[in-house]
């Protein structure tokens, strides 16, 4: 029996009136292991590192919020994919051996098992949930991951060696030497912001792929940079860190990513968006359930904002399919404007957006 029909049989609970199947109990579980683990080992080496890690998603969960579609317990469940890619970066490293070579093999091989939870999920989604994510989703995937893989670095570097002076906005971050080191999320988080542009623009094969890998790359050399740098001097090391800007460069190119992505799903959500009526903010009700409507229903007008944009660079069955995937998506909303679970007997419930398709 397979590991998921196994975990079916074992039911689920609810809790806060949250359900949770077993399957996600089992997650939990390992996960609580794995911390626990690393907090036994490292002390309080381990639990700076896991405030830090968790300080660095909830600045960019907060901003993202003004445009994400993905929840926090998505992103939580990326972040220990994260930390289970380092225990793979960990043993592929012990086959790797320790000569100036060993700068220019690992750093790659880590950014792309960074990724490699990011694409799986996007991979997952290719048809369905992947079609209605802006850039900031893809790139808080990808800072999710990339701080569940570095959290674990940190802690034994905090224990072993402490921790040099940092960024105090970002503390994620170690300045030694003159040399910025970004640090695991926020390479990861740079590969993701262009991957998320890519995935909006895979119409266009070409430039899609390139700017896809293009944040992925800039990481792997910045990372190697300053890997090389840590162990070699003279003209080379200083030539690689020269390029990279002594690690500033990845910075600004991280806040400057940020902040593009971020406005670029603005513009989706409140430019693409025609003036129908469903689209307007309902009326908010009292209580904490009635924000919880109002947040579900801004989650579903953006994940529609993300698939027309979609829709108008599409063709062929792709096209055929973001039309059904939008209809959907607007009869979700008219749902929630009602507050009424309702099933449609005319197709009139799901025109407008069939029009607005069909129109542009």
């Amino acid at each position: 029996m397979r590991f998921r029909e196994m975990t079916r049989t074992l039911g689920s609970v609810t809790w806060h009136g949250q359900r949770i199947t077993g399957r996600q109990l089992v997650g939990l579980g390992g996960a609580t292991v794995w911390v626990l683990v690393m907090l036994v080992k490292t002390g309080t080496g381990g639990i700076v590192a896991l405030w830090t890690a968790l300080v660095f998603m909830a600045e960019l969960i907060a901003l993202g919020s003004l445009t994400r579609t993905l929840s926090i317990r998505q992103l939580t469940a990326v972040f220990m994919l994260g930390g289970f890619a380092m225990s793979l970066a960990y043993v592929f490293a012990l086959f790797i051996p320790h000569t100036s070579a060993r700068a220019f093999l690992v750093p790659p091989m880590e950014e792309l098992l960074k990724i490699a939870p990011v694409l799986f999920v996007l991979w997952r989604g290719r048809n369905s949930t992947t079609r209605t994510l802006g850039v900031t989703d893809v790139m808080l995937l990808a800072a999710a991951s990339g701080a569940g893989f570095g959290m674990v670095e940190d802690a034994y570097i905090r224990h072993h060696s402490g921790w040099p002076a940092q960024l105090d906005w970002l503390p994620l971050t170690e300045i030694t030497g003159g040399r910025l080191i970004a640090g695991h999320a926020i390479w990861t988080t740079l590969a993701g912001v262009t991957l998320g542009f890519a995935l909006l623009f895979r119409s266009r094969l070409k430039m899609a792929l390139a700017l896809g890998a293009s944040g992925l790359i800039w990481s792997a050399f910045d990372h190697i940079a300053n890997n090389y740098g840590v162990g070699q001097r003279g003209f080379f090391a200083n030539f690689l860190n020269g390029v990279a800007g002594y690690g500033w460069t990845t910075i600004y190119l991280f806040v400057i990513g940020v902040v593009v992505a971020i406005a670029f799903d603005l513009y989706m959500i409140h430019g693409q968006l025609p003036p129908f009526p469903e689209f307007k903010l309902p009326k908010l009700q009292s209580g904490v359930s009635g924000l919880k409507i109002l947040w579900a229903f801004l989650i579903d007008r953006r994940a529609l904002a993300y698939a027309l944009f979609r829709y108008r660079g599409a063709s062929g069955m792709a096209r055929a399919e973001l039309a059904c995937l939008a209809a959907v998506l607007d009869l979700s909303l008219l749902n929630r404007r009602s507050n009424e679970a309702f099933v449609p007997t005319e197709p009139t419930l799901i025109m407008p957006v069939r029009d607005y398709f069909w129109s542009v």
